[in-house]
């Protein structure tokens, strides 16, 4: 969802804060690759954040990897070539082994959220339930600004959808949802 909407542009995306590589051919049946010399890393082309996410051509979601990585940015754990150059590659390596369905929950069902740390929210559900997300990489000044989503329905879904940090604007993705053991009661506030 956040795809379609910063391509319509309802968040003000304009040309000067985001590029979008589309229409040219970038049908994942071959290797992309980015590469930034030593002396102009991807952070210097940017103000404040840059990231790299793969969707699909006709529901703009990211695509399922065996890797269960959907974004690359300057939280990634990137290693420059040997000399100091950055290549960022897409490829389909092989096909990727069936997975299972995400877990997602339903937005109305969730009562109120809470940040663990710069990696973790818990999700308490309107019946008491909890559910962990520890988030694919920590999310700088999520402990301190809170975050929002958008969904395109009624769900949040783990592995398949972001977050964005309040006042940082950081985007970070979600990680799994795990359902932990019901709390004593008046524990999570």
């Amino acid at each position: 969802m956040r795809s379609i909407t910063n391509y319509a542009g309802i968040w003000a995306n304009n040309s000067k804060e985001v590029v979008y590589f589309t229409a040219q051919g970038l049908d994942g049946s071959q290797t992309f690759t980015q590469t930034y010399p030593k002396d102009a890393p991807p952070a210097s082309k940017t103000r404040y954040f840059w990231s790299v996410v793969v969707v699909d051509g006709s529901d703009y979601k990211v695509i399922p990897n065996s890797l269960n990585r959907y974004l690359l940015n300057k939280q990634s754990p990137l290693k420059p070539n040997d000399d100091g150059s950055l290549t960022l590659a897409f490829a389909i390596a092989t096909i990727a082994p069936a997975v299972a369905a995400p877990t997602c929950l339903y937005t109305y069902q969730i009562d109120r959220t809470k940040v663990v740390d710069s990696q973790t929210i818990d999700f308490r559900m309107r019946d008491g339930t909890v559910y962990r997300n520890v988030l694919q990489h920590k999310c700088t000044g999520l402990p301190f600004n809170g975050f929002v989503y958008r969904v395109q329905t009624d769900e949040i879904c783990d592995n398949l959808q972001s977050i964005r940090v309040l006042q940082t604007n950081d985007i970070c993705l979600l990680g799994a949802f795990t359902k932990l053991p019901t709390p004593p009661a008046g524990t999570m506030k």
